[in-house]
């Protein structure tokens, strides 16, 4: 059966899609405001909002909804991303009615404990700095704050260690009430329900809750820098990577844009595979895709003093794609497995649930309905994927050169294909344009 989509008269939007037979219901609650949703002086508020969550409300105690799940034989899950904040409850079909209560607890009527809050601070900061020590997240960093130059996803969506010690009660307080409100909220129950009490139900747990009469106002989405500077990094291994400003989640590519990265990623048939028998020692591709943008990461480790060459062949190959488009039959295969990872995905209630709340703030829109977009995936051709690859790839990508620095003469040459130029110069790797250099601490950003 289809999901079934109202809206409250407060605003709040309720989708249910019942699943005969269950004795299972996922419950999650989108505030859709994210790290992307923080102003000046709530760096890591979105973050920190989810642990605070679970730390205490105006009727319940600090841990209280955690046991009442953990007791009913359910668990408890959170996570923030750019575009949202997401409490999850997965709990047995007779306590679905109760667990709607506990999560308008958490989306309504949160309390900040200072001394609470100071705890959950070093806490955020230990994530923090952890990921700070992992040469793989330091790599991203660099690369992301490259191709967002001065945005707030050049931060993270954790924040800074400095921004997170520096939050008190007020901040997050304020952040709860502009971003947690039933006009910006959707309230996803997938599992053993009825869709008539599961209406009821909510209307129930979440009537008292009244929209703010200030109209809502979160940022616009950040846009890629039109020049991404190159940086070299040393100490995160040898290598490179490669970052494009893709299509989101809400757009009409999105399932899509994972084709091109399992076709960048296939072992057998990717036209990166040739680096492999080049010299490098590993490929990875990812895609990751918020509601208003995406980001494609290319990651290549490679021998010391092999990343230059690498790069200028990587960035050749990645030119034929966009001209000519994946491998005949390539296409039918990642057609197909991607079906079976969304399938698998829908086939469990949490994740069934996660694809609804991803799809629900935009779902005016026919390419965001999770079934449709599915329709849209299994439609795509050869030619499709060699549009959708143009479109990705068209615009120059931030660099990142890992390890010991090639020689300026030697990167300027390499970034020269990062711009339109005929055959001849490329295979030629003659730059175009004046290359300057400049050291920002240890590491050598090159400007084009």
């Amino acid at each position: 059966m289809r999901a079934r989509r109202e809206t409250l008269p407060s605003g709040l939007t309720l989708v249910a899609e019942p699943h005969p037979g269950s004795e299972v219901v996922a419950i999650q609650g989108w505030v859709h405001a994210g790290a992307g949703a923080e102003s000046v002086g709530e760096l890591g508020c979105a973050h920190m909002l989810e642990h605070m969550l679970f730390r205490g409300t105006r009727r319940l105690d600090d841990g209280e909804v955690q046991r009442r799940v953990a007791d009913a034989g359910g668990r408890v899950n959170a996570w923030t991303t750019f575009d949202d904040t997401v409490v999850e409850l997965l709990v047995p079909r007779a306590s679905a009615g109760a667990a709607l209560g506990w999560m308008a607890e958490l989306l309504r009527d949160a309390r900040f404990d200072p001394a609470l809050l100071e705890v959950e601070k070093d806490v955020v900061a230990h994530e923090i700095r952890g990921a700070e020590a992992s040469p793989g997240s330091v790599a991203r960093a660099a690369l992301v704050g490259a191709l967002f130059r001065g945005s707030r996803l050049a931060e993270g969506v954790r924040g800074t260690v400095e921004a997170v010690e520096a939050l008190d009660v007020g901040a997050l307080e304020r952040f709860y009430r502009r971003a947690s409100r039933p006009d910006n909220t959707t309230v996803v129950m997938v599992g053993g329900l009825d869709l008539d009490e599961a209406q009821e139900g909510a209307a129930r747990a979440f009537g008292g809750w009244r929209r703010p009469t200030l109209a809502l106002d979160l940022p616009t989405p950040p846009a890629p820098t039109p020049e991404p500077e190159v940086a070299c990094l040393a100490g995160v291994g040898e290598g490179f990577s490669l970052a494009w400003s893709v299509p989101g989640a809400s757009d009409a590519d999105h399932l899509r844009c994972g084709l091109l990265r399992d076709a960048l990623a296939d072992r057998g048939a990717s036209p990166l595979a040739g680096l492999l028998q080049a010299g490098a020692l590993d490929l990875g591709v990812r895609y990751e895709a918020s509601r208003r943008f995406g980001l494609l990461t290319i990651t290549v480790a490679t021998a010391p003093g092999r990343a230059a060459p690498l790069l200028g062949a990587a960035l050749m190959l990645l030119d034929d794609l966009r001209e000519r488009g994946p491998a005949a039959g390539l296409t039918r295969a990642l057609r197909e497995r991607a079906w079976v990872r969304a399938c698998l995905e829908g086939e469990a209630h949490a994740g069934r649930a996660r694809a609804l709340g991803r799809a629900a703030r935009a779902s005016e829109a026919s390419n965001v309905d999770p079934d449709a977009a599915l329709e849209r995936l299994a439609a795509t051709s050869r030619s499709d994927l060699r549009a959708v690859a143009r479109r990705c790839l068209r615009r120059r990508p931030a660099i990142l050169v890992r390890g010991a620095r090639p020689e300026p003469a030697t990167l300027a040459e390499v970034v020269a294909l990062t711009r339109p130029a005929p055959a001849s110069t490329r295979a030629r790797l003659a730059p175009q344009r004046d290359v300057t250099t400049r050291a920002v601490g240890d590491d050598l950003v090159v400007v084009v």
